[in-house]
């Protein structure tokens, strides 16, 4: 049977001389590097330009005066040999594409032409379906009836990819060669133009014979046409690749915080709300004049640079791996807690520097195992599923559960509690946890509840194993920072935030932020989280390094090899105001001869309680430095014994007052407000961003929970909907919901039983039936009354009494049929 792309190929030599003929839909014919594109830039917290953004695939335009000759002749050559010649279909070259790929069994040779290829890359994309070639065919031809030939390959060389993040012939000659194209010699040309078939296989770097043959395969196609003669050829053929180092592309600008700008980047080009295809992103970001504000501040950037490099001077492992010269790699990143706004990001040493990885962000990616700092969210499970600080635990040196042995007991004996558990990190204690008493689902639901992304904490079957606990499953700094500010947050979670704000060159908003947060933990939870890391610090494993002089808390984290070495360390720590884990291990492994990965023998000072610890510190404390310290309060605060002087020994003592938490969700701010003021509670009140799933002026969270026993004179928190309560819409609902929604918003309601006008209809169109409210007042949106009662209007239920004819329809109706 004929593969499906030689049937394609096959029916475009059938309808290609057709279609010269045939009318077709006019649709615009788009530039896609028009002269009036304007740059956009990308700004810190403060309002500070960091850079103008150029585009990923590092393009830039330019004349195809500016083109050599050779380069021109070579692509067309290679690509499109006729291209001079045909309407923008080449049948020939479709048919000797057929025949080839007929020969071969497989689709080995395209018949696609240059302005083809344009139109594709432009326009339509990569679907391969034959509508989508015969509209390709069909604005092929309508392009080279409104272009001439030299335009349509100018903006061919400006937009075709050419491999390593160059799009365009003026950043692949300066990607590879580092030149401007206007300079490109002729075997500098050939292996652009061989690239482009297949940009990875075809790489000089990574795959550099492909690289040389495809050459030499174009030397020879530009022979057989007649621009270069047989020496020419011979002498190009002999000559080296010449490419320059990957990474030490001249003219590339530096500028602070660039692993941060490459997140913002992504984040902008995977967002659907900035268009439909990653192209239409790409175009509007690189040329659409945006103003990008973001979450950074430089100034804490610069802090968090210098206390990596102050503990690191010479990151990156590189040649024998017992050579200790070189530091380990480090990632940092701080977060926010009440906002989730990222003002740090440290992915490696340096962005614009000399080594292949030097733009992997180490802060994002794939992550890394997180050692015992993990063990902060396997506490919090705990603490969740009713466990307390005092229980104890079996903590052996090592302990076996189902054929995982792990060791390290942290010396407490046999036995400890919780708390010192946590402060010293036993393993076997928080084994024993995970294996025995919670499971590893809790522990992963809790991870995921925190922000760990569900792809990572979980087997090829999808399963997850006790060795959680001990942090065996990758996960990234940003995740890990954004996980501990939920404990500095008291138990709300805000997802991270790296842009607040896009406008356009007009001030026009392209995008705000939205401030989400959602309740992971009861804060007395959190705070008890809190207390407890707070002991690694003071008296664990993190008390040498990692003690800032004020409220803070934390965990270390360390992952050791089997051969006894240590990969990874971790310290993961926060305070109120900041969170911020840091990362420290080598990036990349070494091979012996032989092909077996190498890790260094000794990381030496690469433990959780260590270097991680002393660059947290030392960036914390700067970071810190003008902001008061703040301590970790209780929701709640225990009521002391009452004590009264003088009393007679058979004097009966009362007892303090208690009352009960009501449940205030969804009732207005004022009812909320004036319910709990008289159970004698403080009330502190926080209002929310707007978010139209709340009604204005609701009561979206509370603290404590409903039901809870009080004392007179507790604090209390909500947190409400922005603006003032209004009358919800209660049309088109039973009369039964109607009340219960009123009762919900603390409003009271009075029902009258009435038939509805001739043609009253519902909100969904259709005429209220019988127990349905048609009519309300006062209407949706407008001011509860002072008494707090809405009359409602319900169409009578069969059986029972109603008027005898229509009433006169109030202000306030659902919407009547025409």
């Amino acid at each position: 049977m004929t593969p499906r792309p030689l049937l394609i190929i096959t029916a475009l030599v059938v309808v290609a001389g057709a279609l010269a003929s045939c009318t077709t839909e006019k649709r615009a014919l788009p530039i896609p590097l028009p002269d009036t594109a304007e740059t956009s830039s990308i700004y810190d917290t403060n309002g500070t330009q960091i850079t103008k953004l150029q585009a990923e695939q590092n393009r830039i335009s330019v004349p195809l005066k500016q083109v050599p000759a050779s380069m021109q002749n070579a692509i067309v050559s290679i690509e499109d040999r006729r291209f001079w010649e045909h309407n923008g279909v080449d049948p020939r070259a479709i048919a000797r594409a057929v025949k080839e790929n007929n020969e071969s069994g497989q689709v080995s040779q395209g018949g696609s032409t240059i302005t083809q290829q344009y139109v594709k890359n432009a326009l339509l994309g990569d679907d391969e379906t034959l509508s989508r070639k015969l509209e390709e065919a069909a604005l092929s031809m309508e392009i080279e009836r409104t272009y001439s030939k030299e335009r349509i390959l100018e903006l061919y060389l400006n937009t075709v990819y050419f491999g390593n993040g160059a799009s365009g012939i003026e950043a692949a000659a300066n990607t590879y060669f580092g030149v401007s194209s206007n300079e490109l010699n002729l075997t500098q040309a050939a292996m652009l133009a061989g690239i482009v078939q297949s940009p990875s296989l075809h790489d000089p770097y990574k795959h550099a014979k492909n690289a040389k043959q495809r050459r030499d395969t174009v030397l020879r196609a530009m022979l057989d046409e007649g621009y270069i003669s047989p020496t020419t050829a011979k002498q190009a053929e002999a000559a080296a690749l010449g490419v320059i180092p990957k990474g030490q592309r001249p003219g590339e600008a530096a500028y602070p915080a660039g692993h941060f700008v490459s997140e913002v980047r992504e984040w902008f080009l995977d967002n659907p709300e900035f268009g439909t295809t990653r192209a239409e992103r790409a175009e509007l970001l690189y040329g659409g004049g945006l103003r990008i504000y973001t979450t950074i501040d430089l100034n804490t950037q610069a802090q968090a640079e210098a206390a990596v490099a102050g503990h690191l001077p010479n990151p990156g492992f590189e040649g024998d791996p017992n050579d200790s010269s070189h530091d380990p790699d480090a990632a940092l990143v701080t977060v926010e807690p009440r906002t989730g706004f990222v003002r740090a990001m440290v992915g490696g040493k340096d962005y614009f520097g000399p080594t292949e990885y030097a733009k992997v962000n180490l802060a994002v990616g794939g992550g890394r195992p997180t050692g015992s700092s993990f063990k902060g969210i396997t506490l919090a499970t705990a603490l969740q599923q009713g466990i307390t600080a005092d229980d104890r635990f079996p903590s052996p040196g090592q302990a076996c559960f189902s054929g995982w042995c792990p060791s390290g007991g942290a010396g407490l004996g046999g036995s400890a509690r919780l708390e010192d558990c946590a402060a010293f990190s036993s393993n076997t204690c928080f084994a024993y946890l995970a294996s025995k008493v919670l499971g590893p689902q809790k522990i992963r639901t809790m991870a995921y509840d925190l922000g760990i992304s569900q792809d990572k904490l979980k087997e090829r079957d999808g399963s997850v194993n006790a060795t959680i606990t001990l942090g065996t499953y990758n996960t990234t700094v940003l995740e890990m920072a954004s996980a501990y500010s939920t404990f500095a947050n008291r138990g709300i979670r805000v997802d991270p935030v790296l842009v607040t704000r896009i406008t356009k060159a007009d001030g026009s908003v392209v995008f705000q932020n939205q401030h989400r947060q959602r309740k992971v933990l009861e804060p007395e939870l959190a705070f008890e989280v809190s207390r407890i890391l707070t002991g690694v610090i003071t008296k664990g494993t993190g008390k040498n390094n990692a003690n800032i002089g004020r409220p803070e808390a934390g965990k270390t984290g360390t992952v050791e090899l089997k051969n006894g070495a240590n990969s990874d360390a971790w310290f993961v720590g926060y305070t109120p105001d900041l969170a911020t884990a840091v990362w420290v291990g080598y990036s990349q492994s070494t091979k012996a001869p032989d092909g077996r990965p190498l890790r260094p023998k000794d990381l030496g000072s690469v433990q959780g309680g260590k270097v991680p610890a002393q660059i947290w510190a030392s960036f914390m404390t700067q970071a810190l430095v003008f902001t008061p310290p703040t301590p970790f309060t209780k929701p709640v605060p225990q009521q002391p014994a009452p004590t009264i002087p003088e009393v007679r020994r058979f004097e009966p003592v009362e007892p303090p007052d208690i009352v009960q938490m009501p449940d205030i969700v969804g009732r207005g701010r004022d009812d909320a407000l004036a319910r709990l003021e008289e159970l004698g509670l403080k009330v502190t009140s926080r209002e929310l961003e707007e978010d139209p799933r709340n009604e204005p002026g609701e009561v979206v969270n509370q603290s404590p929970r409903p039901g809870r026993a009080l004392t007179k004179g507790a604090d209390v928190s909500i947190e409400t909907a922005p603006g003032a309560q209004t009358v919800p819409s209660l049309l088109g609902l039973s009369d039964t919901e109607a009340k219960a929604k009123l009762k919900r918003a603390g409003l009271e309601v009075k029902q009258v039983p009435a038939a509805a006008p001739t043609g009253t209809v519902g909100p969904n169109g259709a005429p209220v039936g019988p127990g349905t409210v048609w009519s309300q007042t006062p209407g949706p949106g407008d001011a509860p009354p002072k008494n707090k009662r809405v009359e409602i209007r319900v169409v009578p239920q069969p059986g029972k009494a109603s008027p005898t004819s229509a009433p006169k329809a109030p202000a306030t109706t659902a919407p009547t049929g025409g």
